[in-house]
Formats: structure tokens, C-alpha cells, sequence
């Protein structure tokens, strides 16, 4: 029985890290193709701002600071992208060490409830057997 105990809370726990590596993998590819399409966008929207300047006949300054502008808010968005992944995947981690301790927890009360079980049953065969033998 406690065998069978600590076997299944190593397969749960095997299961669990499992779990938590796909999860991971997920909120990485989930953030990398965010961060790819807002440096893809920014990098439209400038050629945009160019284009348009070049077509205006307008140049300098103004210009820079606009593409300047562009491509600062976006990398200000991959950051927050990264803060943000950085965080699901601490989240991620943290739950599934809480699940992995909430494993540990109950097969520790099972091994607990079956060794008190077994010492009552001892303990009564040993009143018995005192019993039997006049003892």
C-alpha cells in the first residue's frame, strides 16, 4: 500500500513537470510571436512615415523623431512582452510546485494513516496473542 502510494505521487509528480514544461513552451512561442509581429508592425509604420515624408518632400528632424518614436514605443512593448512572459512562467512554476507539495502532503497522510492502522493491528494481535497463551 505505501508502495503503491509513493509510486503514484511519482507519477503524478512526473506528469505535473511535464505539464509545466509544455505550459512553458507555450507562454515562450505565445511571447516570441508577439514580440515578432510588434517589431514587424513598428518596422511597417516607419517605412509608412518615411514613405509619406519622402512624398511630402519633408525630411530631417521631425522625421527621425518619429521613427525614432516608433521604435522606441515598440521595443517599450516587447519589453512589457517579456515582463509578461518572465511572469506566466513563475506563475506556472509556482502552481505546479504548490500541486507537487499538495501531492506530497496527502501520500505523507497516507503512509501516516496506514502505519497508525498497521501498529493497531499489530497491537491487537499482540493483546490476542497474550490472551491465547495465558501470557
Amino acid at each position: 500500500m505505501i508502495a503503491g502510494a509513493v509510486y503514484a505521487n511519482g507519477e503524478q509528480k512526473k506528469a505535473t513537470k511535464e505539464a509545466l514544461k509544455v505550459q512553458q513552451s507555450e507562454i515562450d512561442a505565445s511571447a516570441a510571436t508577439q514580440k515578432t509581429e510588434r517589431m514587424e508592425e513598428a518596422r511597417a509604420l516607419r517605412a509608412t512615415a518615411r514613405a509619406a515624408a519622402a512624398e511630402a518632400a519633408i525630411g530631417g528632424n521631425s522625421v527621425d523623431a518619429i521613427s525614432i518614436d516608433v521604435m522606441g514605443q515598440a521595443g517599450r512593448d516587447v519589453a512589457l512582452t517579456e515582463t509578461n512572459r518572465r511572469n506566466g512562467t513563475l506563475a506556472s512554476s509556482a502552481e505546479a510546485n504548490a500541486r507537487i507539495r499538495s501531492a506530497n502532503a496527502e501520500m505523507v497522510q497516507g503512509i501516516g494513516s496506514a502505519a497508525t492502522t498497521g501498529a493497531a493491528g499489530y497491537q491487537n494481535y499482540m493483546i490476542r496473542r497474550k490472551g491465547a497463551t495465558g501470557g
